[in-house]
């Protein structure tokens, strides 16, 4: 029973993060193929630009939301039904299983996002204090520069960093900084093509 209600928990968490609010949202709104439209990329970055920029900022809370969603849900199902104690190192497994959902998602032929922001919401459901102070830099870099790629980006890299000055010696700390700076390294090859137009100066500026 115990193995059956995780497996769930893993496939249901890939579907939360599977489903394509950018995608979607462009075909309620202007009934638009988003991926047809500015950069192609299905993410809240390219509603803003394309769709306007309540629908842009819609669609970042809701992948945030998911990413929260698929690392706390669980402790509510579990308590609700008194299944077996989770482990933060388990919920963790959750939250990438969401992410590999959002990057890959079945409902666009496994072609996604870039991740960040259900990244961000599964790092905000485990780790608030490590992913706000990281979240801070990231979003006034972004009002600085206009870029989201930029604030992406050294959000990635300063995450980890961040992560062992406020995290170091807890539980399954190995484990855990395996894994962030594995996810750190795949939201950085996702923005491989924005890295090539900033380094040329064409990359496009949200606002």
């Amino acid at each position: 029973m115990e193995v059956a209600f995780k497996v769930l928990c893993m496939a249901m968490s890939y579907f939360i993060g599977a489903c394509p609010t950018a995608f979607i949202t462009g075909k309620l709104v202007k009934n638009i193929d988003i991926r047809e439209y500015g950069s192609g990329n299905v993410g809240a970055t390219n509603v803003f630009r394309v769709v306007g920029k309540k629908w842009g900022i819609f669609v970042l809370i809701v992948d945030i939301l998911k990413g929260v969603c698929a690392v706390v849900i669980w402790q509510y199902v579990d308590n609700a039904f008194d299944g077996p104690e989770l482990s933060r190192r388990f919920l963790f497994i959750c939250g990438i299983i969401a992410i590999l959902g959002h990057n890959w998602t079945i409902f666009l032929n496994f072609k996604g996002g870039k991740g960040v922001a259900t990244t961000l919401g599964v790092l905000l459901g485990l780790f608030p204090v490590s992913v706000s102070i990281a979240a801070a830099v990231a979003f006034t870099l972004i009002g600085i520069t206009h870029y989201v790629s930029i604030g992406s980006i050294v959000g990635a890299i300063i995450f980890p960093i961040i992560f062992v000055i406020t995290n170091h010696g807890m539980p399954d700390f190995a484990f855990f900084m395996i894994v962030i700076c594995i996810i750190a390294i795949m939201i950085i090859i996702k923005h491989k093509t924005n890295i090539r137009r900033l380094l040329k100066g064409e990359e496009n500026k949200a606002f």
